[in-house]
């Protein structure tokens, strides 16, 4: 059995008192106490995450954008240097292999996967360079990553940070300093929440972290991440997107928008112009029960989708969800619709997405 991966930050994990579990082949710190109060510390104030199991990527060479307009669906020529992308792999049926950010640099594209997905997204690309001069080279464990989100993340982070990290747009990064040590500040995440990703050196990412705890900045687990997503109603790989999902079907059109050839564009165009035959929808459930991950979703009474994610919601006090169904089912307020929990049919309702509203920062 292959150990798993550890961060940089394992034994700083250890020493706040986590508990772990295996994600994607890396030990991670699911909580480190309640996830209730590690979620409310994000929507209240700030929380601080290790992401460093996330995969990341430097591709360079001159064919960079050519190269990378034939792996994405979408458009990165004219993107001014600062700027990041939301996008996904696909094949040439329109799945998706993973998806991705992607940050534009003067003479680099640097491109975060999901971390059990990092190893195929390598394999995916090395084996579609042979037309480009294209260099890829994997930095994931050369350096550190931490997301610092919360609507006091500016303030936290701009004790340590010379930049005027405010004026950074959403989806915008800035390369600068926290401590003296070089770090890029993504102003992304996967909260809903304002916030940061950071990445540094390896050698100085427990050292980024001991300083924002010890300024009374909450450390939060994978568990808390993953409530406050789906309250963002943000995307999951293995929930929302892989197997047989395409983007489209996942309400990610708006990232499809690019007018090169690039794998995967039949589908998803005629999907695009079409519609697909199911679609995401976001639910709240009666009652406290939750519907997990591929309970049945029917509408009076015979299937009509699944569930791909559920939770209680911290914010919202009720069970809520991600689901597939047939397109025709998926308008919010929709009547007839029920989860198949055990052996009870419990009404669902379709709501709009997100379930709970974005603080993001203003984009440029």
């Amino acid at each position: 059995m292959t150990e798993p991966q550890r961060t940089p930050l394992f034994a700083h994990h250890q020493k706040l008192g986590a508990r772990f579990v295996d994600f994607g082949g890396w030990e991670m710190p699911v909580n480190y106490g309640s996830i209730i109060d590690e979620h409310n510390a994000v929507r209240g104030s700030a929380g601080l995450f290790d992401v460093s199991h996330m995969g990341r990527l430097r591709i360079l060479g001159p064919d960079r954008l050519a190269f990378i307009e034939r792996m994405l669906p979408t458009q990165v020529r004219g993107v001014e240097t600062g700027f990041v992308l939301y996008s996904f792999l696909c094949r040439e049926d329109g799945t998706a292999i993973d998806d991705i950010t992607l940050a534009i640099f003067e003479d680099e594209l640097r491109m975060a996967p999901n971390a059990s997905n990092r190893e195929d997204v390598l394999a995916w690309l090395n084996a579609h360079t042979e037309s480009y001069d294209v260099e890829i080279i994997d930095t994931t464990f050369d350096t550190g990553m931490l997301a610092l989100q919360g609507p006091d993340s500016v303030a936290m982070l701009s004790k340590h940070c010379p930049a005027d990290l405010g004026g950074i747009g959403y989806y915008c990064f800035e390369e600068s300093e926290f401590d003296g040590a070089p770090m890029v500040a993504y102003r992304t995440g996967y909260t809903g929440e304002d916030g940061f990703e950071l990445v540094m050196d390896r050698s100085v990412a427990g050292a980024v972290w001991d300083a924002l705890i010890g300024d009374g900045v909450q450390p939060c687990g994978l568990g808390a991440r993953d409530t406050l997503r789906m309250e963002a109603c943000f995307p999951l790989y293995g929930h929302e997107l892989g197997g047989d999902l395409t983007p489209v079907e996942a309400r990610l059109g708006f990232a499809i928008n690019s007018d090169a050839d690039y794998i995967g564009a039949e589908t998803l165009r005629r999907q695009k112009a079409e519609g697909a035959s199911r679609r995401m929808i976001a639910f709240r459930l009666e009652g406290r029960q939750i519907a997990r991950q591929g309970c049945e979703i029917l509408m009076d009474g015979e299937k009509a989708g699944w569930v791909s994610s559920g939770t209680f919601s911290p914010t919202l006090q009720q069970s809520v969800g991600l689901g597939f169904v047939q397109t025709e089912f998926s308008k919010p307020g929709t009547p007839g619709l029920a989860a198949q929990i055990r052996n009870r049919q419990i009404p669902l309702e379709a709501v709009k997405i997100p379930l709970v509203p974005k603080r993001v920062a203003k984009r440029k």
